[in-house]
């Protein structure tokens, strides 16, 4: 990444990309969908609205990954919980943001995060994986289990996470990260490239104010 645009974004303390990017938006509707329904308690209640404000290739993969997820997991009531948007490191002065899935606890008590999937060519990785970890951590101390479901392509894979075993290594992973980003985070050193589209700090951006 572009070290002015990298400076810019880890000293953010807002997400850089909109909840509503259009690559997202069907996957992003559908997480929240599913929430409000699991939310209503009641899985014989249809849930999923018709997504007429999209276009209309997005409904159709809306509303069949709907199909998919109601018949994948709509028979089990489940209790949903709120991890928020970001956690805290005070002792690295930074948050880690990024969408922790639905959260949630099954009848047998245990808990889960489920990552949703339409048409991806990755189901996860190994640092979502350690990401949905530091997320989840203090939530889940004992362990959880992340499901990760493609709705269109009906694959399911499922992780179970030791946290005690897996958190002090992926702290360090997660410090080493940090200190690799402020070292390479500098406002006064830009390149030009495709960092430059969308991009939230151009102006004053030397590369601009060079070609002008």
């Amino acid at each position: 990444m572009c070290p002015r645009r990298l400076h810019h974004e880890h000293g953010s303390r807002s997400k850089p990309s909109p909840l509503g990017d259009a690559a997202f938006e069907v996957t992003n509707r559908l997480v929240q969908d599913a929430i409000t329904w699991h939310e209503g308690g009641d899985p014989t209640i249809p849930g999923f609205p018709d997504p007429l404000d999209l276009e209309v290739e997005q409904q159709a993969a809306y509303r069949a990954a709907a199909s998919a997820y109601t018949a994948r997991f709509g028979s089990v009531a489940v209790e949903v919980h709120d991890l928020g948007w970001a956690t805290d490191f005070p002792d690295l002065g930074v948050q880690l943001i990024c969408s922790p899935g639905i959260p949630l606890v099954t009848a047998d008590e245990s808990c889960e995060i489920r990552v949703l999937r339409v048409g991806g060519r990755t189901l996860i990785d190994d640092v979502e994986v350690r990401c949905l970890l530091l997320r989840a951590s203090e939530w889940a101390p004992d362990g959880f289990r992340i499901v990760v479901f493609d709705l269109l392509e009906n694959d399911l894979v499922v992780y179970d996470i030791d946290v005690a075993a897996r958190l002090d290594d992926t702290v360090e992973w997660f410090r080493a990260r940090v200190e690799a980003i402020r070292s390479r985070a500098d406002r006064f050193a830009a390149v030009s490239g495709a960092d430059c589209r969308a991009c939230q700090c151009i102006p004053g951006c030397p590369k601009v104010t060079a070609a002008v």
